[in-house]
């Protein structure tokens, strides 16, 4: 490559970087907020969770993996602190999110059990490199004992995840 014009390697770095978008969309883009509450196979769930690792890997971000409900009052609370800027640039520029709809916990029951989750809203944060966890954290913003969840907090958990 050391005989191509400098123009060519700045593209041809650009396009390195940017591959996973190419094989799908990477970023808030992989989560449409349109398909929030989206019903999907086990099938569906694991290529969207296989995409993110991609997508991570690629771009330098961390797997977000929401274990959510429609019905689940503490996930639409938690899905209204998505919206408020301050998370959203968070979840944009460092995660890659896949949100996984449990319905009335009879859906995707091997990754609920992978993960321990025992409760929603969940969040576990993946190392992209190697699908370790990094952090979970159940959120109960309406019906846990924690009292109200501020974007600022969310937001600041999201920046340095911790706890399993």
């Amino acid at each position: 490559m050391k005989h191509l014009p400098a123009n060519c390697l700045i593209l041809l770095g650009f396009l390195s970087q940017s591959q996973c978008r190419r094989a799908g969309p990477c970023g808030n883009a992989n989560e449409p907020v349109g398909e929030r509450w989206a019903e999907r196979s086990d099938a569906e769930v694991q290529q969207r969770v296989t995409r993110a690792l991609s997508c991570g890997r690629a771009r330098g971000t961390r797997v977000l993996l929401e274990f959510t409900a429609p019905w689940c009052a503490d996930c639409r609370a938690m899905s209204a602190l998505e919206e408020q800027p301050e998370v959203a640039s968070v979840l944009d520029t460092q995660y890659e999110r896949v949100r996984i709809n449990v319905r009335r916990w009879d859906a995707h029951r091997v990754l609920s059990e992978r993960y321990q989750v025992r409760a929603i809203a969940t969040y576990v944060v993946l190392d992209p490199h190697t699908q370790a966890v990094v952090a979970k954290s159940t959120r109960e913003p309406v019906t846990g004992s924690d009292g109200t969840l501020t974007a600022a907090q969310w937001a600041a958990w999201l920046r340095a995840p911790t706890g399993h």
